[in-house]
């Protein structure tokens, strides 16, 4: 030992410069290039380690700038001492610089110097030491130098493909005692809709595992900064205010930690927060998010507030806001979180999610629900979940116009755009409606409370369509305030059912509530009927109570969620079965009908999937989505049709193609237009299109095939519950068609406005480029099997994907030994992503015919 004690206090002069040099590279994580996969400053840290250890006499070696090692001794068995050379950005306040390695009062100051640089610097002389002593090792002993453990794993995971693994080990990582294990890292973000009549925008941090020391927020200017100054003081936070004629910006201030250690730090998000939540009125759209915020989060490092609070031999879970910011019109807020290694990391997401509903988006925020007929896709609704849906929802709102010009009034209810409201539309008084239904229009007036509905959700530039005839759809019944009536669906054609149905509806029906008796009440009896109009009943006098001591605009009734209301609209006796992947859909729908006296026959129906291979893509969902992004759709008989969508109309030509041609013409066309009619159906119900559509057959000559066409057309379209309306075959075989749409249309969904074009174009939404890659990634698994993928895209994507993907990767690299990581590429743009294989230095993002389908220069 004495000779380590001389070699080390010999060498303390190099030490310390070594160490100094060292945290003069900058080796944040950059852009990737040939041979610095992590960028040129970390492949600069990397050689440099690398060269120290030659000049010291130490054997050494580097792998493609992934990782390299340095060693001692001979033989089995192999120590371990892992330790990373990149850092994470350096942040803001600083008293001495962060890359040049101060020396001040006996200390070095600058990034890395802890966590890992200056325990690396250690660890190199250290072995060094004992190589010039005479202490004999059994076996050797080996640094493993990573590159990408602040961001990834990625240089662990190359290391484990191509070279030996360590018998033993242990991490010199910060501070001693030695770090013995690594928690489980967890990364979720809560994200919701960036609408705010007072912010303008938002944003703080630069890494989600690090305490951010500054976050910034726009305001719109006001007569309030010095009241702003007071919340300032009184909470004593660092901030400064300045202002122009119309914005105030606000700027917080914090201290810096490692999101493993987020007591050490002082959230400047956080203080933003608490600053914002004392002058953001509640009628704000941001108000709620804010408010979850201080309540949940606020100073809070261990999420006990959420409920996630736990300790285990490895320490205290830890719970770090990251980074916050507004994309893609939403406010996103990324959290680190640090849990002990025997707590379930599925268990902490899903007590976040039961405290956080309406803004937790982990790794899955998207309800897709298909519809399968004879085989084929039929329906499909896509529903971000952290995305607000109003269509069916009843509000307590202020009349701001009305517009006799436009035969309408609009109506605040507390969303960004007012509501339409067309005068044709308001008849009945609401919150009161005395004895008798009031027949007369009602005059509305600027400032005027009401009660509406909403039948139609925004769509670009203009806000949800309303009416005042409130109802409230039931399994059996809708029920309908304010009008006394019993109406019966125009799908119950039974004369007799027709009445008996009736009857039962005029004994329910009162002189405040009347009902429509829905297709499904069809030979139910009188007791399920009289259930379900009691439980609407229940409902509205809810809604009339709260709008009585609550202040206008304000929600008032929700409509029910997306899998429920589908459970509650179509599951019948002639549907086969349902099938989720998911335990938390399949609890909801359980729980629902076993409420519902007249649904627990169909329960043994419902089904848990459980593959590993993604439901969509067992059922071949996935290849009819990836179809409905191109215009031409093939028919079994080798002919074609061809959708193209415009502002004014849809158009729709039927093609011949590879058809038989062994008929007469006449008859070639009749089936070929039976078989494009079919699917043209098909079509407009899945893509979900309406409008005008003008139809192209095939020409024909006999009037009998003609109205034939139109009989199978007119079949087809009545599965839909869209209205349609539909002409004759003209004699230049156009059909002209209505299809009231029901909401926006599936590519809407699975597309996104295109913020380097204005919005004249689109891109694919980050949802659907997940699910996309997932399904390509299970394709080419055999392909790319224990090696390294690097998936290359814009940092807004590389941030969703790294979040939402994180559980995915890490099955990928158990299952097929293959490493994933994201990475930020400055060249790419929006929707466009490349992935490389890391062992061939090979461009495959085009195999199996690529990630996403290709795009029609329409869309």
């Amino acid at each position: 030992m004495k000779e380590i004690s001389k070699y080390i206090n010999e060498q303390k002069d190099n030490m310390i410069t070594s160490l100094i040099e060292i945290i003069n590279i900058p080796s944040v994580q950059g852009e990737p290039s040939a041979g610095a996969p992590y960028g040129v400053e970390v492949r600069r840290a990397l050689d440099y380690a690398i060269k120290l250890g030659d000049r010291l006499g130490l054997k050494t070696f580097s792998k493609d700038g992934y990782y390299g090692w340095i060693e001692i001794g001979k033989g089995k068995p192999l120590g371990a001492i892992l330790v990373h050379l990149d850092v994470v950005p350096a942040g803001e306040n600083w008293i001495h610089p962060p890359f040049k390695g101060s020396i001040f009062n006996g200390k070095i100051f600058g990034r890395g110097t802890e966590d890992n640089k200056g325990p690396a610097i250690a660890s190199i002389f250290a072995l060094a030491s004992i190589q010039n002593s005479d202490i004999q090792l059994r076996g050797r002993l080996r640094i493993i130098l990573g590159t990408n453990e602040e961001t990834g794993w990625g240089g662990v995971e190359y290391y484990k493909k191509y070279d030996e693994i360590p018998d033993y080990g242990f991490t010199p990582d910060a501070q001693f005692p030695l770090i013995y294990a690594e928690k489980e890292v967890i990364r979720v973000n809560f994200t919701t809709e960036f609408k705010s009549d007072v912010i303008l925008s938002i944003n703080g941090g630069s890494a989600v595992n690090m305490v951010p020391d500054k976050a910034k927020a726009v305001l719109k200017a006001n007569d309030n900064i010095s009241e702003i100054e007071k919340v300032i003081k009184r909470l004593e936070c660092k901030a400064k205010l300045s202002k122009n004629n119309e914005e105030i910006t606000l700027t917080t201030y914090g201290t810096s930690a490692h999101a493993s250690r987020p007591e050490n730090g002082i959230n400047a998000i956080t203080s933003l927060i608490k600053i914002l939540n004392n002058f953001i009125p509640e009628h704000d759209q941001l108000y709620k998010f804010i408010s979850f915020y201080n309540k949940k989060i606020n100073d809070e490092t261990n999420g006990i507030s959420l409920g996630i609070d736990s300790e285990d031999f490895s320490g205290k879970l830890t719970f770090n806001p990251g980074i916050i910011e507004i994309s893609e019109e939403e406010l996103k807020l990324y959290v680190d979180i640090r849990s002990p290694v025997t707590i379930d990391p599925d268990s902490v997401i899903e007590k976040i999610k039961s405290n956080t509903p309406n803004y937790i988006t982990s790794t899955g925020n998207e309800l897709r629900i298909a519809m399968m007929e004879s085989g084929k896709l039929a329906e499909l609704l896509v529903e971000g979940l952290d995305k607000t849906k109003v269509v069916g929802d009843i509000y307590k709102g202020i009349v701001t116009q009305v517009n006799t010009g436009l035969n309408a009034a609009f109506v605040d209810i507390g969303l960004e755009k007012a509501a339409f409201l067309p005068l044709s539309e308001v008849k009945d008084k609401f919150v009161d409606f005395g004895d008798q239904p009031v027949d007369n229009h009602l005059k509305l007036e600027k400032g005027q409370e009401i009660f509406i509905q909403i039948t139609k959700s925004p769509l670009g530039k203009k806000g949800p369509r309303a009416t005042t005839y409130t109802s409230i759809p039931g399994r059996y019944i809708v029920f309908m305030p304010g009008r006394r009536i019993v109406g019966i669906s125009r799908k119950i054609k039974n004369r007799d059912e027709k009445t008996r149905l009736r009857k039962i509806g005029n004994n329910l029906k009162t002189d405040k509530y009347g009902m429509i008796m829905r297709t499904e009440a069809k030979n139910q009896d009188a007791d399920h009927l009289s259930e379900d109009f009691n439980h609407l009943k229940e409902i509205w006098i809810e809604i009339e109570k709260n709008s009585k001591t609550k202040p206008a605009p304000c929600l008032l009734h929700k409509e029910e969620e997306p899998v429920l209301k589908i459970i509650r609209d179509l599951f019948t006796s002639s549907i086969d079965e349902v099938v989720t992947d998911s335990k938390d859909v399949l609890k909801k729908i359980n729980v629902y009908i076993s409420r519902k006296k007249g649904l627990n026959n169909l329960k043994s129906k419902i089904k848990l999937y459980k593959d590993e291979i993604p439901i969509f893509e067992a059922f071949g969902i996935e290849n009819e989505i990836a179809k409905l992004f191109t215009p031409v759709i093939k028919l079994q008989s080798g002919a074609y049709i061809i959708i193209e969508e415009t502002e004014a109309l849809i158009s729709i030509d039927v093609n011949s193609g590879k058809a038989s041609t062994n008929s007469s013409p006449e008859e070639m066309a009749f089936k070929t237009n039976q078989e494009a009619a079919r699917e043209i159906a098909r079509q407009l119900r899945l893509r979900n299109t309406g409008g005008l559509v003008v139809i192209d057959f095939i020409d024909m000559q006999q009037q009998d095939h003609k109205k034939t066409i139109k009989s199978i057309l007119d079949r087809e379209l009545s599965k839909d519950k869209a209205n349609f309306i539909t002409s004759q075959i003209s004699d230049f075989g156009l059909l002209e068609m209505t299809r009231k749409r029901t909401g926006p249309s599936i590519l809407k969904n699975l597309q996104k406005n295109c913020p380097l074009c204005n919005s004249s174009g689109y891109l694919f939404s980050d949802h659907f480029i997940s699910s996309s890659l997932q399904r390509w990634l299970r394709n080419i698994s055999e392909k790319i099997m224990s090696k390294t993928i690097q998936i290359r895209c814009s940092k807004e994507l590389s941030l969703f994907l790294s979040t939402h993907l994180d559980r995915f990767f890490h099955k990928l690299s158990k299952s097929e030994n293959i490493s994933v990581e994201v990475v930020h590429d400055k060249n790419l743009f929006g929707d466009k992503i490349q992935v490389w294989c890391i062992n061939d230095n090979q461009n495959i993002t085009n195999w199996e015919g690529g990630i996403l389908p290709k795009k029609d220069p329409a869309h």
